[in-house]
């Protein structure tokens, strides 16, 4: 009997649990979205270099300077090329010698001519007028030697003027001179002159969570918010989504595209990745589970 009263005891007590366990509230999912630290970087980095060896005559930007795609950014030396673009055009425009050539294959030409109809009358051996065609034949050679000579000059000159435009280094991208490394009357041979950086678009790389792989994809939106104080929230989105995770943080990089187009934000600084969509993102994976 005793035993009977116990057993129903414990059955009351389990019932009453499972009620209140239904009625008690369940942890709610937070709808604040999560923020997760990232790092802004200008999307391209240029270490100019100048594709030839010589003396820089003019550096004409110093750091913090905003250069444009093809921009004069450095000078090199061009004394000893432009003599050489001076030479060359000489040559190229020299004509002198094609004309005595031209001359010179016309007369023999007319030579033949008239001596043809003296062959016709057997007054001129056939020796001698075969001796007149091959003058002939080799002034219209002296003719086409020459006329190339002109064409390989023209090449030369071509050449030269691109000796001196090639020290003209430009920028090879827009954007924001970052370092000055040479100045005027150093010798330029492997080390960069300066550095520029490209900010519009910026990158802003962070790593997520293994619980968002999946959820983020390329093309995925995001707000940005910046670490400097006044600076407006940006929307960026997912470039590039890496397909491996790091065993030892067990994270995954993603990196976003920040628009820039007034410089406003500063490459460097950091920054806070949030994902304001929660339902589709932060709460996807927690729910498949």
């Amino acid at each position: 009997m005793r035993e009977t009263i116990s057993t129903s005891r414990l059955l009351c007590t389990a019932a009453l649990l499972g009620v209140a366990a239904a009625l008690s509230p369940k942890p709610a999912l937070s709808a604040e979205p999560q923020r997760f630290v990232c790092q802004v970087l200008a999307s391209e980095r240029v270490e100019l270099a100048s594709p030839v060896d010589g003396v820089l005559d003019a550096v004409l930007v110093d750091r913090g300077a905003a250069v444009h795609k093809g921009d004069v950014v450095a000078t090199l030396n061009t004394v000893i090329q432009r003599v050489q673009v001076d030479l060359a055009k000489a040559r190229a425009g020299s004509d002198a010698q094609l004309r005595a050539k031209r001359e010179k294959h016309e007369f023999e030409a007319r030579k033949l001519g008239r001596n043809s109809e003296l062959v016709k009358q057997r007054l001129v051996s056939t020796n001698d007028i075969d001796q007149l065609k091959t003058d002939t034949a080799v002034a219209a050679m002296d003719v086409a030697t020459v006329e190339e000579s002109l064409v390989i000059a023209k090449l030369e000159y071509e050449k030269a003027k691109a000796e001196v435009e090639i020290r003209s280094v430009r920028s090879p991208i827009d954007g924001i001179v970052t370092e000055r490394r040479l100045s005027a009357g150093e010798l330029v041979r492997e080390k960069p002159i300066m550095v520029i950086a490209k900010t519009d678009p910026l990158h802003a790389e962070v790593s997520l969570p293994v619980s968002y792989f999946g959820a983020i994809t390329s093309g995925t939106k995001a707000e940005i918010v910046f670490s400097v104080p006044g600076l407006p929230t940006r929307e960026a989105t997912a470039s590039l989504v890496d397909r491996f995770i790091d065993a030892a943080s067990n994270t995954f990089g993603v990196r976003f595209i920040v628009p820039n187009p007034d410089n406003e934000i500063p490459a460097g600084t950091k920054c806070e990745v949030r994902f304001p969509d929660v339902e589709t993102v932060s709460l996807q994976n927690i729910r498949s589970r």
